[in-house]
């Protein structure tokens, strides 16, 4: 089906849609906006290269994850 034919089809239905499907649509469309226009401020970049230094200059500490979750399980 072509993308015409698709968008006739939900400009149709979307008049006789009930209200719980036109919230969820409105909700999809209002998320699709909002990731479109996303972007990262210079505060939160500098934040992330700031975190990514460091860890970099540790990559030999920590523990594998197999270890992080049996010490979490332990003390569950």
């Amino acid at each position: 089906m072509q993308m015409d034919e698709l968008r006739k089809q939900i400009h149709g239905y979307i008049d006789q849609a009930d209200d719980r499907f036109v919230n969820l649509v409105h909700a999809m469309m209002m998320a699709d906006l909002d990731e479109a226009t996303f972007e990262i401020t210079e505060e939160t970049k500098k934040l992330l290269d700031e975190r990514l230094h460091a860890h970099q200059q540790k990559l030999n500490e920590g523990s594998p994850l197999n270890e992080a979750f049996a010490r979490i399980n332990q003390q569950l």
